[in-house]
């Protein structure tokens, strides 16, 4: 497609950003908040910006300027969590937030308006000088930005976080004041697996059981099963209010720039997990994603080709400064789990909130 002549009936614009997932959003709200004269598309194939997701964060994962961009969201703030282990608890005093995907919609609508928005839209071909829909129309951009998800892999090596949330309205109030972002007391089924609960409001809970395998493969009545058990255990008993499920890689080694050029489109920049920006081991995204966007916007009037070789350097710095894939593969196949309890513990209670962080991935991400 590369090369391709405009016609009179292009759509044309400045930036065009395909996927309008956290990485793609906030790519195109940094831009506008940067360059609010730069024409922006966000296309996006769902109905909807941000899919059906929760991200958290801890205050010092994000300076300034990235706290900055998340302001227009409407968030759940916290000071403090807690752990727990079998033999062993922690009340941690750092901030904690968190934005639904209804929330990160709703204020990318008003901040963005409409005419930067189009949803519903597939992409059916891209390449550097614009994005071809399915319906046949042609958007040409000189800058195209790809959010979209990466499709499996055999350049990456590692296993897979399994998860299952579920929001309920308790019949009386749940008496959780703080979020508990690791609950490992919980029964181990030979990897090593927690529970993640954020209190939302007096009655309403959001509980999430997370756990570690070398498959691909979601038990959902296994997982629903683990889920009754926990919230009976505290006596948790409400309605249902919806959930979430999730199928995230864990990526323990291979051939990053093999995974690169799996996914290259020459002049094309690749962002979120596609061009690997996110953590290796627990898929935490957001402030990859907030750096990301304020990087782009930063450099955003250069030419798209220079764009996507900057990005594509980033994401290799990257993941040199990735850490501790031992770990993650400790993670993903001990079979005996009180030694990885153990190595948990211990990152947890180094009072670095970058430790912290590393392991308390936030709800789906990507």
């Amino acid at each position: 497609m590369a090369g391709r002549g405009k016609s009179s009936s292009d759509i044309r614009t400045e930036i065009a950003i395909v996927g309008g997932g956290l990485a793609g959003g906030l790519i195109a709200l940094a831009l506008r908040k940067r360059h609010p004269d730069m024409q922006v598309m966000l296309i996006e194939g769902q109905d909807v910006l941000g899919g059906n997701h929760r991200w958290s964060w801890f205050d010092s994962d994000l300076d300034a300027s990235g706290t900055e961009l998340l302001a227009p969201f409407r968030k759940a703030e916290w000071q403090g969590y807690d752990v727990h282990f079998p033999a062993y608890s922690r009340k941690l005093p750092s901030h904690y937030r968190s934005l639904t995907s209804e929330d990160f919609d709703a204020a990318l609508r008003r901040e963005l308006g409409q005419n930067a928005i189009h949803t519903g839209r597939t992409v059916s071909a891209l390449d550097a000088q614009g994005v071809t829909l399915n319906d046949g129309r042609r958007i040409s951009a000189r800058t195209v930005i790809d959010c979209r998800g990466p499709g499996p892999s055999e350049h990456l090596t590692g296993g897979w976080q399994v998860f299952m949330g579920r929001i309920t309205r308790t019949d009386r109030p749940h008496g959780v004041e703080k979020p508990i972002i690791m609950d490992a007391s919980v029964d181990q089924h030979g990897a090593y697996r927690f529970v993640y609960v954020l209190p939302l409001g007096a009655n309403d809970l959001f509980v999430e059981d997370t756990y570690y395998q070398d498959s691909p493969v979601l038990d959902r009545n296994a997982l629903s099963g683990r889920l009754d058990r926990y919230h009976i255990r505290h006596d948790w008993h409400g309605e249902i209010l919806g959930g979430e499920t999730g199928i995230l890689p864990v990526i323990t080694g291979g051939d990053f720039a093999a995974f690169q050029q799996e996914n290259r489109t020459f002049g094309v920049s690749c962002a979120g997990a596609k061009g690997g920006f996110v953590h290796p081991l627990t898929s935490y995204t957001l402030p990859f994603a907030v750096e990301t966007a304020l990087a782009i916007a930063e450099e955003a009037e250069l030419p798209g080709e220079q764009l996507a070789a900057l990005m594509e350097t980033r994401a290799q710095a990257l993941g040199k400064d990735q850490v501790l894939p031992p770990f993650g593969r400790y993670v993903v196949r001990c079979g005996k789990t009180r030694g990885t309890i153990s190595g948990v513990r211990a990152l947890l209670s180094s009072g670095r909130d970058a430790d912290r962080a590393f392991l308390c991935r936030q709800v789906a991400l990507f």
